[in-house]
């Protein structure tokens, strides 16, 4: 039987939450290459959303129109629900937290959900192995496709020298102790947690403190062995180890860096400017 997946795609570019050297330019160009991305590596049956939170109406046509073979459903994601605007959150985080709760209440007669955020590149397929890992893996519940840097790093990851492995038809996945946001949930089980997402959250605790716990609890956490997914960032930063060989990162990595050095530079001129 054909599980139905649920995916949404978080979409903003009213601030830096895609990249350290923001501007809104730079985030339309590089969010159009990823939801390009999406559009020509992913064939897996979906129903999508985009989640346009204060978006500009350029920035939502691009993408309606980059997605459009998956007749997307755009939602005005922007007012906040759930108690958020009650909380002492920062603001950027109430929106962060009302996308995630919003996905997951969307997710309601479906088998898997899929937060996808928007700055991100795939490999062939991508979504094709991670339904065969939640048909092949019973046991699993959470996993992410992006294979991060930290899963690599002994003083981050306390399952690392320690992994288990799980063949599947399509690739092999290895347990870890977290995830970052960029996840996919069995829907009913994101739904029986929706209290526990809804209080971590309002909380201040996201991607890491959510999967750590439940990891904690005794749930298993899955990422890829090698990496499905590549964070794009303008600097090259936070980029996975094994997605392999990239000429579009490479191409702007240095750039994004060269950029990112003037503006440090620039602000201290400004701030010794002022003293």
């Amino acid at each position: 039987m054909t599980q139905r997946l649920l995916v949404a795609i978080p979409l903003c570019d009213y601030e830096p939450i895609t990249t350290q050297v923001w501007h809104r330019r730079a985030t339309y160009c590089l969010v159009h290459a990823c939801l390009n991305s999406f559009a020509a590596r992913v064939g897996t049956r979906l129903t999508l959303y985009i989640l346009a939170d204060r978006c500009s109406d350029r920035f939502v046509r691009m993408a309606e129109r980059t997605l459009a073979t998956f007749n997307p459903i755009t939602v005005d994601n922007s007012a906040l629900r759930f108690g958020l605007d009650r909380t002492a959150l920062p603001d950027r985080l109430k929106h962060v937290a009302n996308q995630i709760l919003h996905t997951v209440e969307l997710s309601a007669g479906y088998d898997v959900l899929y937060f996808c955020e928007q700055d991100y590149l795939f490999a062939p397929d991508a979504l094709g192995h991670v339904m065969a890992a939640f048909a092949e893996i019973p046991e699993v519940n959470v996993l992410s496709p992006f294979d991060h840097p930290d899963r690599h790093r002994p003083d981050r990851e306390v399952e690392y020298g320690r992994h288990r492995y799980f063949q599947t038809s399509r690739s092999t996945w290895k347990s870890v102790s977290s995830t970052n946001g960029n996840w996919l949930w069995r829907a009913p089980f994101a739904q029986r947690k929706f209290d526990f997402l809804e209080q971590t959250v309002k909380q201040g605790g996201f991607d890491f403190r959510i999967t750590n716990t439940l990891y904690q609890d005794g749930e298993l956490l899955l990422c890829p062995v090698r990496s499905l997914i590549q964070h794009y960032r303008l600097d090259g930063s936070n980029v996975s180890p094994t997605f392999g060989f990239n000429a579009r990162i490479a191409a702007t990595r240095p750039i994004g860096r060269a950029i990112s050095r003037w503006r440090r530079l620039s602000s201290r001129l400004a701030r010794l400017g002022t003293a």
